[in-house]
């Protein structure tokens, strides 16, 4: 019960800040607490996509940061990278961006093998053609460091004190859902099927 009522503070869906996978519109959006260079993270990431590609008119996914300080340097770092890609090029970047990282990181704060060095946050960039002069400018904004802090903060006031942390809501009746790690489908459709009701 107490986690439920920690869970109706969640910020709601900000179609300026949020990476929002779906339909912009859909009823029940599920939000994930995500962390780039977290194990369990890796491995829920399309999960939740999955509930959405199945029911597009219904529910939608938004990602918000959770860097964990274990899994630094390179949690912040990828964080800021994928917020700029969505600044630059919205959803469709962010998700890419956020893709690309999710699937190739070597987890646990190590980031992505390069070979020669090279900055492979910038290399992804290039590779989705983003503007990489504007790119560089935007990863070094405080404007984003905040917006982490933000989703941070966030997080910890809904009940999130772990990554990936899940909260469901119906934007319709403000009802809401909780859970945490790496849940399978079947669990978060059960959450999904009890909103809809």
């Amino acid at each position: 019960m107490q986690k439920l009522k920690l869970a109706s503070n969640l910020k709601k869906l900000d179609l300026k800040e949020d990476h929002i996978y779906g339909k912009k519109d859909a009823i029940v959006t599920i939000y994930v607490f995500s962390n780039f260079e977290c194990p369990f993270c890796q491995r829920f990431h399309e999960t939740p996509k999955q509930l959405v590609n199945e029911m597009p008119d219904k529910v939608n996914l938004v990602f918000r940061h959770y860097p964990l300080g274990f899994h630094e340097p390179m949690a912040s770092k990828e964080a800021t990278a994928s917020i700029c890609a969505f600044e630059l090029g919205g959803n469709e970047k962010f998700w890419s961006y956020a893709d690309t990282i999710m699937f190739k990181t070597q987890l646990d704060g190590k980031g992505i093998a390069t070979k020669n060095n090279e900055d492979s946050l910038l290399e992804i960039a290039k590779a989705l053609d983003l503007n990489v002069d504007k790119f560089n400018e935007c990863i070094a904004s405080e404007k984003v460091a905040q917006r982490i802090q933000d989703n941070i903060a966030d997080g910890s006031n809904s009940g999130v004190n772990g990554t990936p942390g899940v909260i469901l809501r119906n934007s319709k009746t403000n009802k809401v859902s909780i859970m945490a790690g790496a849940v399978p489908v079947e669990m978060i459709r059960e959450a999904v099927a009890k909103l809809l009701n």
